[in-house]
C-alpha cells in the first residue's frame, strides 16, 4: 500500500511507522533517499519533519513547566525583551497560537535572504525579524497559526532552562523515551545526514510538477526553522515519540490534559482540523478524530497522529514538499483498523 502511495503522490521517498499499545508493530521505506546517487531510502534514514518539531516544543515546554522553571501563565516578557505585545503575551497563547504575533516566515524579505541569498540564520536574528513586524491582531482574541510563536518559545526554553534547545530537548525528551534517531538540525553535528529533499516549482503540481532539489538551501532553511521546525528523525522514531507523548508516558496527566484542550481553529490549509491546543492538532482522519501535527518544510511533508479510541501512533513522511502525506496515513489506519479476517 505505501509503495502504491509512493507511485501515485510521485514522492521521492516515503518513510511509515506503526507504535501500538506501546511497541514498534511495524516501519518500512520505499523509494529513493538520494535519487542522483541512486541510494534507497531505508527505515532508518532521518527526515525533516518541519513543523510537526512543535509536537516536540511544546512537550519540552511543559516539561519545564512541570519542573517549576517557567509557568504557562508566564508573560513573554519574562524570558525575551522588547517583543510586541511581550508584556501581555503568555506562554500558553504561543503555544496555542492565540498570540496575535505575525508569521515571520510570512516576511517576504526574510523568504529572499533565506532563499536567494541562502543567508544562515541565528536565533537573535530570527528574534529581531519578529519584533519588527506589527502584531497581526490582539493577544487572545484568535487563532493564528504563527511559526514566530514557537521560534520565541524555543528561546524561553533556554532562558527558563539555562542550556540550548538541543541539549534540553535531549534531556527533558527525547532521553526519558529512548529516542535515539532523533536530533535538532543546525545545533548539533551529529544531525546531520538526512534524505535529499525536493520541492515543486510553480510549474508544477506535485504530482506531474517539476521537483527542485533543495539540497543548496538545506544550511538556510534549517537555520530559519529553530524551534519551529528544525528537528529530523526516523519515521519509528517519530511514531514512538507521538505514542510517548500523547498516550501519556511523558507528563502528568494533568499536563497532558492542559495540551489537549482546545482552541476553536479553523484552517483553510487543514480542513480536517477541529482544533489546536498547546502544540497539538485535532484533526479528522477518515472519521476518527485523532490529535498530533503535521509539518512541511521546503523539501519535505510529513504527519504523526495518536488515536484516543485506538491507543495507536502513526508517522509518514517523505521528501516532497506538498506530498499529501494525511491521505497515506488514513490509508495506514484503515488497515490497522480492519478486522484481522479481512486482511
Amino acid at each position: 500500500m505505501v509503495a502504491d502511495a509512493r507511485e501515485r503522490l510521485g514522492v521521492p521517498a516515503l518513510q511509515v511507522a506503526v507504535v501500538q499499545g506501546g511497541e514498534l508493530v511495524w516501519t518500512g521505506a520505499v523509494g529513493w533517499a538520494d535519487p542522483p546517487a541512486r541510494r534507497p531510502v531505508t527505515a532508518e534514514d532521518r527526515f525533516h519533519i518541519g513543523s510537526v518539531s512543535k509536537l516536540y516544543t511544546a512537550a519540552l515546554i511543559l516539561r519545564l513547566a512541570e519542573a517549576g522553571m517557567l509557568s504557562l501563565d508566564d508573560p513573554v516578557s519574562r524570558f525575551v525583551p522588547d517583543m510586541p505585545d511581550g508584556d501581555r503575551i503568555t506562554v500558553r497563547q504561543l503555544l496555542n497560537h492565540t498570540s496575535g504575533l505575525a508569521n515571520y516566515t510570512e516576511n517576504m524579505g526574510f523568504n529572499l535572504k533565506t532563499v536567494l541569498l541562502r543567508r544562515r540564520w541565528r536565533v537573535e536574528e530570527l528574534l529581531e525579524v519578529i519584533r519588527q513586524q506589527a502584531p497581526r491582531s490582539a493577544t487572545g482574541t484568535e487563532h493564528y497559526y504563527s511559526n514566530s510563536n514557537y521560534v520565541l518559545l524555543g528561546r524561553i526554553a533556554e532562558a527558563a532552562g539555562g542550556r540550548s534547545f538541543a541539549d534540553l530537548l535531549h534531556d527533558q525528551v527525547l532521553g526519558p523515551l529512548e529516542l535515539t534517531n532523533t536530533f535538532v538540525t543546525a545545533d548539533e553535528a551529529r544531525s546531520l545526514g538526512t534524505v535529499r529533499g525536493y520541492d515543486v516549482t510553480v510549474l508544477g503540481t506535485g504530482r506531474l510538477g517539476i521537483k527542485l532539489d533543495m539540497e543548496r538551501f538545506r544550511a538556510p532553511l534549517e537555520t530559519s526553522a529553530f524551534a519551529a521546525g528544525a528537528v529530523t528523525a526516523s519515521a519509528a522514531d517519530v511514531a514512538r515519540f507521538t505514542y510517548g507523548l500523547l498516550g501519556g508516558r511523558l507528563l502528568a496527566d494533568s499536563t497532558l490534559q492542559s495540551m489537549l484542550t482546545f482552541v476553536d481553529a479553523p484552517d483553510e490549509d487543514m480542513p480536517a482540523q477541529t482544533g489546536y491546543g498547546l502544540g497539538v492538532r485535532r484533526l479528522v482522519i477518515g472519521g476518527q478524530e485523532m490529535v498530533g501535527h503535521t509539518g512541511t518544510l521546503p523539501g519535505y511533508s510529513n504527519v504523526a497522529l495518536y488515536s484516543p479510541a485506538h491507543d495507536h501512533a502513526i508517522a509518514v513522511l517523505s521528501n516532497l514538499s506538498m506530498s499529501e502525506v494525511t491521505d497515506v496515513l488514513a490509508e495506514v489506519q484503515a488497515v490497522l483498523l480492519e478486522p484481522p479476517s479481512a486482511r
